[in-house]
């Protein structure tokens, strides 16, 4: 059974809830400062402190509207946000109005909610980050994860160069041999876009109880040095919008795409 409940928050209604596991929670980590694009803002026509979340990407839609539309077609999704964002997020119009929006408390790393979340349930858990375009659905990422035999799934997918970036090193059956931090990558490199789905075995489980900070790097070392990570890897670019060149990239690549698109023709006779 679904318990639900409701606050009233900066005159909108907050749903946290307690879900069954009939279909599963997709955590999307929102709660970065943005610290790299935040000074290309003013730039990129924002103020210095808006969310890059919130960041349009075409179509109307905004980086995180676009990651919790493709995340509610696998399940709930929970969006765990800080102090300073929230509420710009719990006001934003593409946000469907039936996703959770909580305060990352107690964080210590982007992987915190997902991390807090396996060990609390003991049951497979779905992570996400809030800042990446990228054309994929859970449903196949899903179905990769199910069909290799390491606990764990990262999507990762090549992308436009970015300074100190982490590139992948993923084997033809989608093992990752290893990952390393460059002063800049190439668009040959598969590049870590930010989703996860993790399976409580018990040497997992043993790492994460474990870590001390919930970041990537510390995750990634220790899954890999294991063999218990896999990359189910996107064909297409896909962007992690951590600097204000990265952002303008997106924009260019979504642009093109709308203008490649084929128009509907009016084929009906006077």
């Amino acid at each position: 059974m679904l318990q639900i409940n409701h606050v009233t928050f900066f005159g909108k209604a907050l749903i946290y809830m307690a879900y069954s596991t009939e279909r599963p929670t997709i955590h999307i980590a929102a709660g970065g400062n943005g610290t790299r694009i935040r000074e290309g803002m003013d730039y990129l026509g924002f103020d210095t402190g808006f969310p890059k979340h919130l960041l349009p990407t075409g179509g109307g839609e905004t980086l995180l509207g676009r990651i919790v539309r493709q995340a509610q077609k696998l399940g709930h999704v929970a969006i765990h946000a800080n102090y300073d964002n929230v509420r710009q997020i719990g006001e934003s119009s593409d946000i469907a109005p039936d996703v959770a929006l909580q305060i990352a408390r107690n964080s210590n790393g982007p992987l915190s909610p997902v991390i807090h979340d396996i060990l609390r349930t003991g049951e497979r858990s779905f992570s996400s980050a809030g800042d990446y375009w990228a054309d994929f659905e859970w449903t196949d990422f899903l179905a990769f994860h199910q069909e290799h035999d390491q606990p764990v799934s990262i999507l990762v997918g090549p992308s436009v160069p970015a300074k100190e970036g982490a590139r992948f090193d993923v084997a033809e059956d989608g093992r990752v041999r290893s990952w390393e931090r460059v002063e800049k990558t190439t668009e040959r490199d598969l590049i870590n876009i930010g989703a996860y789905i993790i399976d409580p075995e018990k040497l997992v489980l043993k790492i994460l109880r474990e870590m001390t900070w919930h970041k990537e790097d510390p995750f990634n070392d220790a899954m890999i040095e294991q063999g218990l990570m896999a990359a189910y890897a996107l064909p297409t670019p896909a962007f992690n919008v951590n600097t204000p060149e990265v952002y303008a990239s997106l924009i260019q690549h979504t642009s093109e795409k709308a203008i490649a698109s084929p128009l509907a023709v009016d084929t009906r006779e006077d």
